[in-house]
């Protein structure tokens, strides 16, 4: 079962308990991939979120700085977030590429923003921001189950393309 099907079986029965932040984790049947959401409520048709990662635990990668680069462009292409992505930066140095939504939302007078972090071993975090311009702070972002299965999916797919890994 593709890592999208076993997410849309899985996350709509998870219950975590109320007022504690829970994780779940899913395993594909047919790839190396797994997701561990960390939620402080799953309901039928959605999800408060706190942070989905994405790893390949038994099949890590070790991409170069152009496969790297390569993959967050063609992620920031094609993720299906509620905002677009753009490449913010390429670290060589630590093998991270960081990308955050195109056009902040704007509440109160702060910038709440997604941000993805790639690394070239295949670890991928998803995560929301909310900043001022002193400060920032990690929030809660709610996604459907479909938007996270095919969000899910885009990384999977675009990894997938990545040319010569190992």
């Amino acid at each position: 079962m593709t890592l999208e099907k076993k997410l849309l079986q899985k996350v709509p029965e998870w219950r975590p308990t109320p007022h504690e932040r829970a994780a779940l984790i899913v395993a594909a049947d047919d790839s190396p991939w797994t997701v561990r959401l960390t939620a402080d409520r799953s309901e039928e048709l959605s999800a408060a979120l706190w942070e989905v990662r994405l790893e390949r635990l038994s099949a890590p990668l070790t991409l170069g700085y152009e496969q790297l680069e390569s993959w967050a462009k063609a992620l920031a292409a094609s993720a299906t977030l509620s905002e677009p992505l753009s490449v913010v930066e390429i670290d060589k140095s630590s093998g991270r590429a960081q990308l955050r939504s195109t056009s902040p939302s704007e509440s109160e007078g702060r910038a709440t923003y997604f941000e993805v972090l790639l690394a070239r071993s295949g670890q991928v975090d998803v995560r929301r921001y909310q900043a001022a311009r002193t400060d920032r702070e990690q929030i809660v972002f709610v996604m459907t189950h479909e938007n996270l299965a095919r969000l899910a999916a885009s990384i999977v797919e675009t990894s997938d393309k990545m040319p010569s890994k190992s």
